[in-house]
């Protein structure tokens, strides 16, 4: 009597399982080769084994009930479907049921249990019921969306209560009572008389697919409703929230950064060979302590002159080029003619032609020409062959 009551409080966790074993069969499945290979096809062993690892495609709720489902066709005794589920596992999983199966003599029901503590991500009843309370439908939701957001936050908020009657009716509470605290004023109340009336008409509680069909020729008026009146918050509240914001109101952003990194609070190092008084000006402006902006003023030390409003060599910071004025001819480098009518360009047979200023310069000129005129080397006039040699 004593052994029977410590064995049945050591299997209450048996009692609310979230996820609940197959049945076995008493006789071997697999006796040949041929068998062996067709049921391993109808498990998930090959590309899509389960690791427990939290980026992995294959969350535990799929894992198991896809071995469930090849069980019912499989039929596989309790020590075949062990072999089977190590040979469907990889990476902590399946080091976790290596020592689990061979240190412990357990069932499939406690391995189940273990494999959920350890890998299934979900969230917790509390935190479902939770959200349940402090959900508002958004405005960029419709009805429909709402109801499936809300019934798939039942379903979770309602796995404490034991599989059956209870947790069917848990579930349909939460959800009803939910819709109606969720919708607007006047979608609300509209959702609350016809809960209660088809509960009176039911003589019971009526559940959460029941109210959906009867809401059905008041979707439209309770859509725009929603888009009207709906709750703007679209999104869930920030997992990192900042606990004092009067703390943070003043900081100042590096608008520099991609991500507008806070740098309020890193500690400004100075710069080498600075000197106490230049650390807290900065450049094109100066601040003084009331915080007002205050203009450059142009040094008046004549060992650093100050060239700001003045011309610019480049477009450094974002003005055009300095357009320099040339006079005289950039081809010959006389200032009697112009570029277009250089009579100095002349062909092997001393024919004037016309020719346009190149990129490069000459490197055959003489003298402190060199590099300087922009006509072409095989035309240079100060080649012994040109018309300006010697001059």
């Amino acid at each position: 009597m004593e052994q029977r009551l410590i064995k049945k409080k050591l299997s209450s966790h048996l009692i609310n399982q979230t996820f609940r074993p197959p049945a076995f069969s008493k006789h071997p499945a697999l006796t040949s080769v041929g068998k062996t290979a067709d049921i391993l096809k109808l498990f998930p062993h090959r590309n899509n084994k389960f690791s427990g690892h939290p980026k992995d495609g294959l969350s535990l709720l799929e894992f198991i009930t896809s071995l469930n489902a090849a069980q019912e066709q499989a039929k596989l005794t309790e020590k075949e479907f062990k072999h089977m589920l190590l040979s469907c596992t990889t990476g902590q999983a399946h080091q976790f049921l290596i020592d689990w199966l061979d240190d412990n003599d357990e069932d499939m029901g406690s391995t189940y249990h273990q494999l959920a503590l350890r890998f299934d991500n979900r969230m917790t009843a509390e935190e479902a019921k939770k959200d349940l309370f402090y959900y508002k439908a958004p405005k960029d939701k419709t009805l429909a969306q709402v109801e499936s957001h809300i019934m798939s936050l039942s379903h979770r908020a309602s796995s404490i209560y034991p599989p059956g009657e209870s947790r069917k009716q848990a579930r349909d509470l939460e959800s009803c009572d939910t819709l109606i605290r969720c919708l607007p004023p006047a979608s609300s109340d509209l959702v609350r008389k016809v809960h209660g009336e088809l509960c009176t008409e039911l003589g019971k509680p009526c559940s959460a697919t029941d109210l959906s069909r009867a809401l059905h020729n008041l979707r439209h008026s309770i859509n725009a409703d929603i888009r009207t009146h709906g709750s703007s918050e679209t999104r869930g509240r920030s997992r990192f929230q900042i606990k004092n914001n009067s703390i943070n109101k003043n900081k100042q952003k590096n608008s520099y950064s991609s991500y507008a990194i806070n740098t309020a609070s890193m500690p400004s190092t100075p710069q080498r060979g600075m000197s106490s008084s230049s650390r807290g000006t900065s450049r094109g402006a100066t601040r003084p302590a009331n915080g007002q902006r205050r203009p450059y003023l142009p040094s008046s030390n004549p060992r650093f002159p100050s060239n700001r409003g003045g011309p610019r060599r480049g477009s450094a910071r974002g003005g055009p080029r300095r357009q320099i004025n040339i006079t005289g001819c950039s081809l010959c480098g006389q200032g009697n003619h112009k570029t277009e009518a250089c009579p100095n360009m002349r062909n092997n047979s001393g024919k004037v032609i016309r020719v346009h200023p190149v990129q490069g310069t000459c490197g055959l000129c003489p003298g402190i020409r060199k590099h300087t005129l922009h006509h072409p080397s095989s035309i240079c006039p100060f080649s012994p062959t040109g018309c300006l040699f010697g001059k």
